[in-house]
């Protein structure tokens, strides 16, 4: 029965995590087409600026509402959103290649054409940030749970 109700939390959290990853994709989107065709910014510049806004949000989104941590403290803290931006900087590598190969050398930059490139983008993007963030906030919970066991077996004596 243990297993049954686990693979549902993780499917809970699966379909948590693409609820808030759509709002940080809808984000990244929605930045990227007004600084790359309204602002006129170069390509680069409007997918960076649009990444790092979506993925502090994300961060947020993910820690609060996803995995639903406790307060860690700073130091905890600091270290699970250091990891959390390292390892999105793989898929940073991976949304700025995918807008430059399409938009800037294959000269898909028409507000459509970047509009769905854009979604495609995010897509393979979310499916790859999804596991890597688990892994992430699963190893932070660990931290936080072993330190408040340590905290309360200490308490207790």
């Amino acid at each position: 029965m243990k297993k049954l109700s686990k693979s549902n939390f993780n499917l809970r959290s699966f379909l948590v995590y693409s609820f808030f990853g759509f709002l940080a994709s809808a984000v990244n989107v929605v930045i990227f087409q007004l600084l790359y065709h309204n602002l006129r910014l170069i390509n680069l510049v409007a997918n960076s600026i649009a990444f790092i806004l979506a993925n502090v949000l994300s961060y947020y989104l993910n820690r609060v509402f996803v995995f639903k941590l406790p307060k860690g403290n700073l130091h905890e803290m600091f270290v699970e959103f250091s990891s959390f931006i390292s390892s999105r900087t793989l898929t940073y590598v991976l949304d700025l290649s995918f807008m430059f190969i399409f938009a800037t050398i294959l000269k898909m930059n028409q507000a459509n054409q970047t509009l769905i490139l854009k979604i495609i983008d995010q897509i393979i993007l979310g499916l790859v940030n999804y596991f890597m963030s688990r892994a992430i906030f699963n190893n932070s919970e660990r931290r936080i749970h072993e330190r408040l066991t340590k905290k309360n077996s200490s308490a207790d004596q």
